[in-house]
């Protein structure tokens, strides 16, 4: 996808209008209502999305990607665990609740959240400070969880009485 191209899927995204990209705001001459910033994130986004949707497949295998050194890699593996339920991959979530890539951050505390149910106050905008914090409450929640769960193998009581 050539830089035209993404800007013009940024301006199409950015405006949520309907119809061909040739059709946005920038090929009419026109910028977009919201800030850069905004556009920019959005741009990321719809790049990402067309990656996600089938234009980039992975080259490390699951759950080795939550590691590789590709930022859509590691986000094709938080989406996947978010889809198979993984719960085995939460503590490899938090680790990329630290990502550099804010997109992979994005999509790591998506998982986190369908999984567990919770952001524990983690949002991936948030400045390192605030962030860092965050990810301390998630580590804890992790080791609660890897406290209170039962071991492999080991026999779930029965309930009933």
């Amino acid at each position: 996808m050539g830089v035209g191209h993404v800007h013009r899927l940024r301006d199409h995204v950015a405006t949520g209008r309907q119809g061909t990209l040739a059709r946005s705001p920038r090929a009419r001459g026109r910028r977009p209502a919201i800030g850069s910033a905004a556009a920019g994130l959005l741009c990321a986004a719809g790049v990402w999305a067309a990656m996600l949707t089938g234009c980039a497949s992975p080259k490390t295998p699951y759950p080795e990607s939550f590691n590789s050194f590709r930022a859509e890699e590691r986000i094709l593996a938080a989406r996947r665990a978010a889809e198979i339920q993984d719960r085995h991959a939460i503590p490899l979530l938090v680790d990329r609740l630290e990502d550099d890539d804010a997109a992979v951050r994005m999509f790591s505390i998506l998982a986190l959240e369908k999984l567990t149910g919770t952001r524990l106050g983690y949002e991936y905008r948030d400045g390192a400070p605030e962030r860092t914090r965050a990810v301390e409450r998630w580590r804890r929640y992790v080791a609660e969880e890897a406290a209170t769960r039962p071991a492999a193998g080991e026999p779930v009581a029965a309930g009933g009485g």
